[in-house]
């Protein structure tokens, strides 16, 4: 069995002297991305993810950053998740600041929208983009946010060291 610090040590890039997220983000099985990141989710206040989703709040716009091509590929994702959990057309067309289920004409203020309302109403919707993303950190963390990022971190660092401490 490798230890914990080996399996970390796989994940450094370049020469070893710094961590590359990168890799430590595509080595997790995104099942359990998912799942880390649906807890993560749930556990932030929807006040603080709204400040961190929604454009202008703090001068940051997070999701437009990501530019359009982005947006249309997360907004897919996100509005198919949706949509695979019963979610109908009409719901999320009347999702305030959304009005469409057309990824391509999706603005970045229609898409923090549903995001915020899927944080609230279907956050497994949402983590569940978080691993069809998981090769983009910078996507991820377009879609978390530093609280949740640090949340799901708690999360997955709680559930290793059960895994691998068990029995010892």
């Amino acid at each position: 069995m490798t230890g914990f610090f080996d399996q970390i040590s796989k994940a450094l890039g370049g020469d070893g002297g710094g961590f590359d997220l990168q890799n430590v983000i595509k080595a997790i099985p995104p099942e359990v991305l998912s799942q880390a990141a649906s807890a993560a989710l749930r556990q932030v206040p929807s006040q603080e993810y709204h400040d961190h989703a929604e454009p202008g709040v703090g001068g940051t716009d997070p999701i437009g950053s990501l530019g359009p091509q982005l947006i249309a590929a997360v907004a897919q994702a996100l509005i198919g998740n949706l949509m695979n959990r019963g979610v109908s057309q009409s719901q999320i067309q009347s999702v305030p600041n959304v009005g469409t289920t057309n990824p391509a004409s999706m603005s970045s203020l229609a898409l923090s929208a549903l995001m915020q309302w899927s944080q609230q109403n279907h956050p497994d919707a949402l983590a569940q983009v978080v691993a069809q993303f998981q090769n983009d950190p910078n996507v991820i963390e377009s879609l978390l946010g530093n609280q949740a990022l640090q949340q799901m971190a708690i999360q997955m660092g709680g559930q290793f060291l059960r895994e691998h401490t068990q029995g010892q």
